[in-house]
């Protein structure tokens, strides 16, 4: 809560990449240029990749597929993505109430994406990132999936809320995100 020193010099500590945009620690403790140091391609590539993988996950997935976490915040509360932070975030309320059978509609899920030309990675059996490529390096679409079992609502990764009631997630409503 404090000014440290590490050394004697009389200038202050800059984490930045080789172009100089400041450097931001995400979740998975990872050193990520933020969206507020990066250019309108890149915001404007995640974006046609978000409408890209939402429209998948219904059609050819046949989940209801909504913004999540740090999406959905940036866009409900200022309508765009949030300066620090550095990927998208969606979800998916499965129909399935095994976990089991959770995991296997995850799997296809990203088989599909898969198919569709991305680049995935697992983080566990029930969410996957979806890499998107752009004029800057590349960005991420966190896709996590939601479920109910016993009346209690998960989404993935550490999400457990009890007495779920599913109108609170369903209908899907619209949000504005960077103006689409």
């Amino acid at each position: 809560s404090g000014e440290v020193a590490f050394d004697d010099a009389d200038r202050r500590v800059r984490i930045v990449d080789d172009q100089g945009r400041p450097l931001i620690v995400d979740k998975a403790g990872d050193l990520q240029c933020g969206f507020g140091a990066r250019g309108e391609p890149t915001r404007e590539a995640l974006l046609d990749a978000i409408d890209d993988v939402l429209a998948r996950l219904r059609d050819e997935g046949g989940v209801d597929a909504f913004l999540a976490f740090g999406a959905l915040l940036g866009a409900v509360r200022d309508g765009k993505f949030i300066p620090h932070d550095s990927d998208a975030d969606v979800a998916y309320l499965s129909r399935h109430t095994s976990p089991v059978d959770v995991a296997c509609e995850s799997f296809a899920l990203e088989r599909i994406m898969i198919r569709a030309g991305y680049w995935t990675w697992r983080f566990s059996a029930a969410d996957f990132k979806v890499i998107v490529p752009d004029p800057e390096g590349g960005r991420a679409i966190d896709v996590f999936a939601g479920f109910v079992v016993d009346g209690t609502f998960y989404l993935m990764p550490e999400v457990a809320a009890p007495d779920f009631d599913e109108s609170v997630v369903l209908p899907l409503g619209e949000v504005v995100l960077e103006g689409r």
